[in-house]
């Protein structure tokens, strides 16, 4: 039976087994059962020999007499379970590394139960990082804020998966003892935050700006890389108020066993974190994702998942929940 030496270039944005982007993979396959092969990927280049040797491309192809060459565009961008090594599950940079990864592990572990494939918890250092992963399409699932969701859907092949049902707001505390009360009594002083792209970020700088001032000439602004950097830089005298949610701070409470802290404004909310998975995830594992995340909260595990990461439960996402950030 002949062969078939297929060379394969992913999408742009795919990764292959090995993780890399841009990669030319070579797969050898029989004939008779190329018609059963569902493989992601444009298919480039195709030599059909009745030999065993194997010829790269750009390479010269001898007894050509002997050889079609074939030259098509696309195979179906379907792949099995067996054929996927890994999955990476992207977690944006809310906590402090270490705290993330105990915080999201049972979940990719959970995914993993219901996929068959293994799944790898990633992050990045800094908001910024984690954007320009979404940029390169690194993750094939994402738990995301959502001022990113709109790009990342739009322009990065993210599908909406789940979202948290309650909604999103910006908290501005202070320290408990200071004698801020509003807005204006801290004109002039120094705000701390995560990254300037962060959606706390976002909605306090329109409350700032809706009150009447400028988010950078009436405030000296400090960023941060997580929400527990961010509060803990007012506790030492960094910085006179920090903006965070209220998940992170009933986290940070619950984390460093202290009250120190006092709300002095809440931003208008919006909706909240969400699940993402990238559309070269085979549609049946990005309905058997979706189902497991709405079933956490029926489940005694998987309410344990929920506590352990900090999150309520969640509800179907569609593209049109995220218009309001549009």
């Amino acid at each position: 039976m002949p062969t078939l030496v297929v060379y394969f270039a992913r999408p742009a944005g795919g990764r292959n087994k090995l993780g890399d982007q841009h990669q030319t993979v070579r797969s050898r396959v029989s004939l008779k059962s190329l018609h059963t092969s569902h493989t992601a990927g444009c298919l480039l280049f195709c030599s059909i020999s009745s030999t065993s040797a194997e010829h790269r491309m750009g390479h010269t192809v001898s007894n050509v007499s002997r050889r079609a060459i074939i030259l098509l565009l696309l195979l179906p961008a379907t792949t099995l379970a067996d054929e996927i090594e890994t999955y990476l599950f992207g977690v944006f940079p809310h906590v402090p590394t270490s705290k993330l990864f105990e915080m999201y592990s049972p979940v990719a572990k959970d995914f993993e139960a219901k996929l068959g494939v293994p799944v790898s918890v990633r992050t990045r250092s800094s908001y910024y990082e984690f954007e320009e992963a979404i940029i390169s399409q690194v993750y094939d699932i994402a738990l995301i804020q959502p001022y990113n969701y709109p790009d990342a859907h739009d322009k990065y092949n993210y599908l909406p998966v789940a979202r948290r049902t309650d909604q999103l707001s910006a908290l501005l505390l202070v320290r408990k003892e200071s004698d801020y009360q509003s807005l204006a009594d801290i004109r002039g002083k120094i705000i701390a935050s995560t990254a300037k792209t962060a959606a706390v970020s976002r909605l306090m700088e329109a409350e700032i700006l809706a009150a009447g001032f400028d988010p950078q000439r009436d405030f000296v602004r400090v960023f941060k890389n997580n929400h527990f950097s961010c509060m803990q830089t007012v506790l030492i005298g960094g910085a006179d108020a920090c903006i965070t949610s209220v998940r992170a701070l009933d986290h940070y409470h619950k984390v460093k066993l202290i009250d120190k802290f006092r709300i002095i404004h809440e931003s208008k909310k919006i909706p909240h974190v969400l699940y993402v998975v990238h559309k070269r995830v085979p549609q049946a594992h990005r309905d058997a994702i979706k189902q497991t995340i709405l079933n956490w909260q029926n489940t005694p595990s998987g309410r344990e998942i929920l506590a352990q990461s900090q999150m309520i439960g969640f509800s179907e996402a569609h593209n049109s929940d995220y218009d309001v950030l549009r």
